[in-house]
């Protein structure tokens, strides 16, 4: 895989997610999602494979270097946050308490900004569902 430099992305790119919609985006064993959190440079993360779910790791800005922050359980729900009760926690002053919901379940991420103050963010070339319309 290429290796993923955000600074090099226009602001176009990234699609916000709506607070509180759930969306499910494609999550193949070979699939690699990236998402931002806050405006302008804000933190960046990836979702790639990993031994028994999807691990979570957050990218350098300047550096791209990957650290990893966590791992998303298969059919467990993870939350991202700043609270000791996440998941995966983030200590950042752009990432909100309780900022994004994860649900894997085989090969579908399930993906949801729980009302977070600086907002989140998809690369706009991955493939997802709102799911909320495809329940209508």
């Amino acid at each position: 895989m290429a290796r993923f430099v955000p600074k090099e992305l226009p602001p176009e790119a990234w699609q916000a997610l709506p607070a509180r919609r759930p969306y499910a985006f494609r999550a193949n064993p070979e699939d690699n999602l990236f998402f931002r959190f806050g405006q302008g440079h804000g933190v960046y993360i990836s979702i790639t494979p990993a031994i028994a779910g999807r691990a979570v790791n957050i990218i350098n800005f300047e550096t791209t270097d990957p650290t990893l922050a966590g791992k998303i359980p298969d059919g467990e729900p993870t939350m991202i946050g700043r609270t000791s009760e996440s998941g995966i926690k983030i200590m950042h002053a752009i990432i909100s308490r309780e900022h994004l919901k994860l649900h894997l379940q085989g090969n579908v991420l399930q993906v949801e900004d729980t009302g977070s103050t600086n907002g989140s963010f998809f690369l706009s070339e991955l493939k997802f569902f709102d799911i909320e319309c495809l329940t209508k």
